[in-house]
């Protein structure tokens, strides 16, 4: 058990915390790349300015019950996520200015789900404002009132995810993917509309 410890600034590349305790460790600008932090215990864990490239943080725990506080939610803000492979619930996240770059956020492919698993992530009033955010996957997943004010969304794919209320204003969308997204009500939606392809009608969009 490593909960409420303080690792900032430690060396930690490639460790396997798999099942791991965290909950409430202080481990930011922790170098934390390649490391294995599936099912592993993140409530509350500071990850930010953490150097998360290439991580792989499958189906962790981040709440002490089903209400999933955002209180206990995990932060990332300024880490680097480059390559990293998430499936999580991690509900009102902070993860400004992260770097993001071809992180995997998709569902689980089909056949690979398990009754306890989580088969896509829930990043419901998450925070990625100034995140760069280009080429990473976030298809199937549920982003309904989460931000990416400023962010740099450049080729990203959101096919199929759910974008209700998102706010989008000012965020960078060439060669974005929205194919078959749910994209009512959004804030900045106007600037969606050469991006959308088979996504839900922007008539409720908000310039």
């Amino acid at each position: 058990e490593l909960s409420r410890l303080n690792f900032k600034h430690s060396l930690l590349t490639g460790v396997d915390l798999y099942g791991t305790d965290l909950s409430e460790a202080d481990l930011s600008y922790v170098e934390l790349s390649d490391t294995r932090i599936d099912r592993a215990v993140i409530i509350g864990t500071d990850f930010s300015h953490a150097n998360l490239e290439a991580a792989e943080i499958n189906l962790p725990t981040t709440s002490r019950d089903l209400s999933f506080r955002t209180s206990e939610t995990a932060k990332f803000n300024g880490a680097n996520l480059t390559g990293a492979r998430v499936l999580a619930r991690l509900h009102g996240a902070d993860f400004r200015k992260a770097i993001l770059r071809n992180a995997d956020f998709s569902a689980l492919s089909p056949g690979t789900a398990t009754i306890a698993s989580v088969p896509r992530n829930y990043l419901i009033g998450a925070n990625f404002d100034g995140a760069d955010l280009r080429n990473a996957n976030f298809s199937y997943a549920n982003m309904n009132f989460s931000t990416f004010i400023g962010a740099d969304l450049r080729g990203a794919n959101f096919s199929s995810a759910e974008l209700v209320k998102a706010d989008f204003t000012g965020a960078k969308l060439d060669g974005a993917i929205f194919k078959n997204a749910d994209l009512r009500d959004l804030k900045g939606g106007k600037l969606l509309v050469s991006e959308v392809d088979g996504g839900m009608p922007l008539a409720n969009a908000q310039p």
